[in-house]
């Protein structure tokens, strides 16, 4: 495991930071990384590891844990509405702000205009001060509006605070915490179902539960992206995680069926070869004896 996470880090500070978003080739490399090591673990060590999930699940303990991660979920979907809360409150503030100042500004340039005992000095520096005050305003107001993200190259519209959530959760995996990785976009997928970066989000919360140990989560995950997106992008991979989340669970048949499923599907590309070398090798058959 130490190696493991050694890989999952190196894999994770090779990565753009440009915008939160990974490259295709060195997305598709770290996720292999990560794959190759976890399929690789002993399997007596993996016995072991369930027998004693299986004591503590005896003593109550997972209960407990699943608890903790209620709350931690539940504050930290509270901490979220709390900042679209902050951020409406300053938008209306602000809306409200320009409204008065742009009522007194009119006024008093219209007051202007029609007295004869001010100049055209005095009345283009009240015009003046308007046009100050207005840019400044639109400048606030376009730090809150939605703006358009380029991923998996394609356009989505997402707001402040929906490309700030989902960035938050990206910077988990790439620090190979992947627990809190889950956490936060299961968090990003309930909040934002309609986000045009949910297809991505559910893409990477599947490879943050294999990668947490999880692959049964895992594998519901990328089957209901599949459902939801199934020309994404990234489908070679989801397709490609699913067949290493059966073999994890001793799913040998349905590992081996998902695998020949992404060399026919997506011939060619990065997760073909690596379902192909996934595929298990066929035993050799002992050479018949010569009769004498």
């Amino acid at each position: 495991m130490k190696r493991f996470a050694a890989l999952a880090c190196f894999a994770a500070l090779s990565l753009p930071a440009s915008a939160g978003l990974f490259d295709d080739d060195e997305a598709r490399k770290s996720l292999l990384d990560l794959r190759a090591e976890v399929r690789s673990r002993d399997a007596e060590q993996s016995q072991k590891t369930q027998a004693l999930s299986d004591q503590l699940s005896n003593l109550g303990i997972v209960s407990a844990n699943s608890m903790a991660k209620l709350r931690s979920d539940l504050a930290e979907q509270s901490k979220q509405i709390d900042s679209l809360r902050g951020t409406l409150v300053d938008l209306n503030s602000a809306l409200k702000a320009a409204r008065e100042d742009n009522a007194k500004l009119r006024g008093m340039l219209e007051v202007a205009q029609n007295n004869s005992q001010l100049g055209t000095t005095e009345q283009q520096t009240i015009k003046r001060k308007q046009q100050e005050f207005e840019a400044a305003i639109d400048a606030r107001l376009k730090k809150l509006e939605p703006r358009t993200v380029a991923i998996d190259g394609k356009e989505a519209l997402v707001d402040k605070a929906e490309e700030s959530n989902y960035n938050a959760a990206l910077n988990h995996f790439k620090a190979a915490d992947y627990r809190a990785a889950t956490r936060s976009f299961e968090t990003f997928v309930t909040q934002y179902p309609q986000s045009g970066l949910l297809g991505t989000a559910l893409f990477w919360l599947g490879n943050s539960q294999f990668a947490a140990k999880d692959s049964k989560s895992a594998l519901a995950t990328m089957q209901n992206m599949m459902q939801k997106f199934p020309q994404h992008p990234r489908a070679a991979d989801a397709y490609l995680t699913m067949g290493h989340s059966y073999e994890e669970q001793n799913d040998k048949k349905r590992s081996a069926e998902m695998y020949a499923y992404v060399i026919q599907a997506f011939p060619g590309t990065p997760a073909a070869q690596a379902a192909q070398e996934a595929l298990p090798k066929p035993t050799a058959k002992p050479a018949a004896k010569k009769k004498a």
